[in-house]
């Protein structure tokens, strides 16, 4: 899993902007939001499970609200409690979500005698642990960025070709003239959305604050939008990752063959499956691939699976971020041909859509309209070609390439 960098700045309570406009942070509006990013799934799943996260911590913690009831064991927080003496930033806590007030952009057209339109609606999240921003057309940008490639032929394919370079392509060389504009519309909209959020941390700092200023960190964002950052700020450090998802019904599909094989693993093997335990944190830690904070640590396990020896001994975990991607999947050496990676990851996977839809048939007090499907999801660097292949044969599809990177303004020198 890609690194999890917070932003360098607390959140403010509201972005003073002419593109973006803050949904009010009260759990009906957050719970009303969350509804309309259902529609658009699978895309935008990270910024559905910040929002989600949001909600679910909102419905949780306030005994008073009287709005819904707890929506499902499964997806209730685990009970660890994180000590007084870890510190974390009070930021972490915060999240922000904003919405672009549609502005088009005016393009000539195809003759060049008329102008196009072109409205590009964004949604962008700033939080502690998680920091995204997603473009509502992307589905479509990518599947015209795949078609500059030679040899795509399914969903899959698309996804692989779903590149920075190949959207670049698309938006100097697309044999459609019109479908041509429209990208490079959505570009200079895109340009003008990270401009906007980026100057939320830059805009007020002085010349002596800006030389000293951190990096902000941007998570999950598409990596279709790389040029367009590069073209206002300084893309520093970072990782790229592959998306996976997969369906509530293909999950549903699974579910008894799951059942059945973790019974038979309690049987045969005495392996037992349950929630991370606060003792178990500092061995998922020291065996991650991506170091994370003791603090998040606490985080990953709020919403977690293991499974544990005769003896208590935690041999398999996975949890969740911020976003409800899964995190930290590991399974110790010794236990590795017994498929307790699989089981833990569609499992937990299944918690995190059954909770979804509990959530909102419960504010929406009915059933969702059946068009509206939920997906889990999990992100890996692009070059981890192991963890590709699991998560290829348990079944899991990919969705694109995203990025996580630093940005500074271009006028800052970086300090050391």
């Amino acid at each position: 899993m890609p690194s999890t960098d917070q932003l360098s700045t607390k959140p403010a309570a509201h972005l003073p902007s002419l593109l973006l406009e803050p949904i009010a942070d009260d759990l009906p509006s957050v719970l009303d939001y969350l509804s309309d990013l259902s529609t658009l799934l699978p895309h935008g799943v990270s910024q559905f499970g910040l929002v989600l996260t949001t909600a679910l911590e909102k419905s949780e913690s306030d005994e008073n609200n009287g709005h819904i009831q707890a929506p499902t064991n499964d997806i209730a927080l685990n009970p660890v409690k994180r000590p007084e003496d870890v510190e974390v930033d009070e930021s972490e806590h915060i999240s922000r979500f904003f919405r672009t007030i549609p502005m088009p952009v005016v393009l000539p057209a195809i003759d060049e005698s008329s102008t196009m339109a072109v409205t590009t609606v964004v949604d962008l999240t700033i939080s502690g642990h998680s920091s995204t921003l997603i473009a509502r057309p992307e589905s479509e940008l990518m599947r015209a960025a795949a078609t500059m490639a030679t040899d795509v032929a399914s969903d899959e394919d698309r996804a692989r070709h779903a590149t920075a370079q190949n959207f670049d392509l698309a938006l100097a060389q697309h044999e459609d003239p019109r479908q041509q504009a429209l990208i490079q519309g959505h570009r200079k909209n895109m340009e003008a959305v990270f401009k906007e959020a980026l100057e939320q941390k830059w805009g007020s700092l002085d010349a002596d604050q800006a030389a000293q200023t951190n990096d902000v960190n941007l998570y999950c964002v598409n990596d279709i939008w790389v040029s367009a950052l590069e073209s206002i700020c300084v893309l520093d450090s970072g990782n790229r990752g592959v998306k996976f998802v997969i369906s509530e019904d293909e999950l549903l599909a699974m579910e008894p063959e799951l059942i059945s094989q973790c019974e038979r693993l309690e049987c045969e093997k005495g392996l037992t499956i349950g929630p991370m335990q606060e003792q178990d944190i500092q061995t998922m830690l020291d065996l991650n691939g991506v170091q994370y904070p003791l603090s998040y640590g606490y985080h990953i396990i709020r919403r977690s699976l293991a499974f544990r020896d005769r003896n208590n001994k935690v041999v398999a975990w996975a949890g969740s971020h911020s976003d409800f991607a899964i995190a930290a999947l590991h399974v110790l050496p010794e236990y590795r041909s017994l498929g307790l990676g699989r089981l833990i990851l569609q499992r937990l996977s299944l918690t995190h859509v059954r909770g979804a839809r509990s959530l909102l048939e419960a504010h929406l007090k009915g059933p969702l309209d059946p068009s509206i499907k939920f997906y889990a999801h999990a992100d890996c660097l692009d070059d981890n070609l192991p963890t590709i292949v699991f998560m290829e044969r348990c079944g899991w599809h990919r969705y694109g390439y995203y990025f996580w990177r630093s940005v500074r303004p271009h006028s800052i020198t970086k300090t050391k």
